[in-house]
């Protein structure tokens, strides 16, 4: 049977739908956050151990925001909820050969917005 590969789609608002191939016995990603942890309500990739699957896909970035695990959205799901959707569709799901996210970047706060903006328009006058 043919075996998808590894691969990464643009889609709008700077989100990315990443195909992770389940090439090796571990994933290798960690995570933190979800709806219980104030300071990151939504999970976020922290680390991605160099011996899984997602560094070998290379589409996956510490920084990530996890709205979706295989269509699934994690929107109002604890730590543990976002954890176990991911290991069940990386070990639990034989008849698929990947796992799919969909990710964004960690926003930018408003200070970062404003001084990138400022030097925009700084440098439109030079």
């Amino acid at each position: 049977s043919f075996i998808q590969s590894h691969k990464a789609i643009r889609e709008q608002n700077g989100q990315w739908r990443v195909s992770v191939k389940k090439s090796k016995p571990i994933l290798g990603i960690a995570i933190e956050g979800g709806v219980n942890v104030p300071s990151q309500t939504q999970p976020r990739i922290i680390s991605i151990h160099s011996s899984g699957a997602a560094i070998e896909c290379g589409d996956l970035h510490v920084g990530h925001i996890l709205l979706e695990v295989d269509g699934r959205t994690t929107a109002n799901l604890n730590h543990d909820q976002v954890a176990q959707m991911i290991a069940h569709a990386y070990y639990n799901t034989p008849h698929k050969d990947f796992i799919e996210f969909l990710v964004r970047e960690k926003s930018r706060n408003e200070f970062d917005l404003r001084r990138s903006s400022f030097m925009l328009l700084n440098n439109s006058f030079e």
